[in-house]
């Protein structure tokens, strides 16, 4: 999971301290041209911060349950202070936002002695944002972190991703509007960030999110067409705000292997075979015709006791002749989460 615990496992189990209003921002000559803008907006709101409004939440992390604090100038969320405890230690990220996205991100790590409480290592990092998207950032040695390399881009996902989060919980005026319907008995309603997008055979799309209030990372399946999105739609907010989405969580039978006297239908790609799939035997059903479009099809394999079960899959020859004889179906039980509804930022 990309969020505030997993920065902080990832900085050898350094942890944040409470934020420090003091010499956040590098002073250097070299560094003042392109941090102009970002200083004079840091020092505006934490001279003003007294007469915003305040407003907290809380995320249930797995490890930790993080404190949100925000401050609002009227409608408009202008800073953020993220308070997270840890086994040792404890710590504090800081956001400065302009039009309700990062500008500048403070974040401080520090490690306590068990016994003593003193602090025995600190880390600081500082990310510089412009137009939404991150285009400086100083690591703990105050060295700049190369642009475009792997390290950079995961930590502007990361803080991006963290940011929509803080911003969800709050109830920020930025946050996304309720849906245009209602949800159904049946869909399940979140609010989460969009990390990555991949085409899974038009017109569905796999769709990975962090989402919740104990920041879930969980893979989900979209059919765009009855969404009403894209693909292009979901590449752009990709690790951006965090969007509404209803979904269904329905358990299914996985097909894995369906062999014909011990062999494998499906050739070439047959997988070799795992001790926790479960299995059928019986009469396949459903296979008479090869799978014309983009979707899969509904197959059924009937036992000799009459027990039935469905399986989704796209129908090939092998199959079709296969269709009415006895076969055997590897199978894995698994729950499958379909988002059924996503609003877009804007709408």
């Amino acid at each position: 999971m990309g969020g505030v615990v997993a920065n902080l496992l990832g900085m050898k189990q350094l942890f944040l301290p409470c934020a420090v209003v003091l010499a956040i921002l590098p002073a250097t000559a070299g560094a003042q041209q392109d941090t102009a803008h970002h200083r004079a907006a840091y020092a505006e709101i934490n001279d003003n911060q007294k007469s915003y409004r305040y407003v907290k939440a809380t995320l249930d992390d797995e490890h930790a349950e993080v404190k949100i604090e925000g401050w609002y100038d009227g409608r408009t969320l202008r800073k953020i202070l993220a308070t997270i405890p840890g086994e040792h230690g404890l710590g504090v990220e800081e956001y400065y936002l302009e039009a309700g996205a990062p500008l500048f991100v403070y974040t401080k790590y520090d490690t306590r002695d068990m016994q003593s409480g003193k602090v025995v290592a600190v880390v600081e990092d500082r990310y510089y944002f412009r137009d939404g998207a991150l285009f400086k950032w100083l690591d703990h040695e105050k060295k700049q972190v190369a642009p475009g390399s792997a390290e950079f881009d995961e930590g502007a996902r990361t803080v991006k991703s963290d940011c929509s989060l803080y911003i969800s919980a709050l109830g920020d005026a930025h946050a996304p509007d309720p849906g245009t319907r209602e949800p159904t008995e049946e869909e399940l309603h979140e609010f989460g960030v969009v990390r990555k997008v991949e085409d899974a055979g038009y017109p569905m799309l796999a769709v990975d999110m962090i989402f919740g209030k104990g920041r879930v990372e969980g893979d989900f399946l979209l059919n765009a067409e009855a969404v009403g999105v894209t693909e292009a739609d979901l590449k752009a907010i990709e690790n951006g705000k965090a969007v509404q989405f209803y979904y269904t969580a329905d358990e299914q039978n996985s097909l894995q292997d369906i062999r014909v006297g011990g062999k494998s239908l499906l050739g070439e790609y047959a997988p070799k075979l795992h001790p926790e799939w479960k299995k059928i035997t019986g009469t396949l059903r459903g296979a008479g015709e090869e799978t014309a479009g983009d979707l899969p099809d509904e197959i059924t394999v009937t036992s000799g006791d009459g027990a039935t079960l469905v399986f989704e899959t796209f129908i090939d020859p092998a199959m079709v002749a296969a269709n009415g004889k006895t076969v055997t179906v590897y199978y894995e039980p698994r729950f499958m989460h379909t988002i059924t509804y996503l609003k877009l930022p804007g709408e």
